[in-house]
């Protein structure tokens, strides 16, 4: 089955649109944040797009191949930022919703010095920043669950579990409104 995706306003309604629309939502609050870092110049975010190739006369777009993550740029003084954006129904994120081939990107990224992380928006409006060491250690609890007690950051430890809880997620991490650059000097070292 060929994933599509609709084009133009006049294309035909998907069965997910709900959740589409929540995610677009997400993005276009994003976009907005990313206008006002780039104005203020704090920082140079651009969202990447699947490739894709146009079908059906112009209707709609098949996804030919796969993107790394959502967002990447340049904070101002050079540091590198790439994170992926996800949005969550529930008040827990399940860990398979970033793929291998985005959870490889950003831990690539993180080694050579950038900030990398996941960014949820969680069902009760909660938006946490989580740092990809993070996500990392809680797919490692799940594989390997007795090395959980070895692994903290900010005072959170992975459950073991095949998702992370919003409830159990350090303070630290919440991010005001769409604001995720705030207090990034401070996660210098956690993402």
């Amino acid at each position: 089955m060929v994933k599509q995706t609709a084009l133009f306003s006049g294309a035909k309604a998907g069965a997910q649109d709900g959740h589409r629309n929540r995610g677009m939502a997400f993005e276009h609050a994003l976009g907005e944040m990313h206008e006002i870092y780039r104005t203020l110049g704090i920082g140079r975010i651009e969202k990447n797009f699947c490739p894709t190739q146009i079908v059906k006369g112009g209707q709609w777009a098949k996804i030919i191949g796969r993107s790394t993550v959502d967002y990447v740029g340049v904070l101002k003084g050079g540091r590198m930022v790439a994170f992926d954006a996800k949005d969550c129904c529930e008040d827990k994120i399940e860990l398979s919703r970033l793929q291998e081939h985005q959870r490889l990107y950003l831990d690539e990224v993180m080694v050579l010095g950038g900030l990398a992380f996941v960014l949820v928006r969680f069902g009760c409006g909660d938006v946490m920043r989580i740092p990809i060491r993070a996500w990392d250690y809680a797919i490692a609890a799940r594989c390997a669950p007795e090395t959980a007690d070895t692994m903290e950051i900010d005072g959170w430890k992975p459950s073991g579990k095949a998702h992370i809880k919003c409830s159990e997620i350090p303070d630290s991490w919440k991010v005001e409104g769409y604001d995720w650059a705030r207090r990034c000097e401070d996660a210098e070292q956690r993402c």
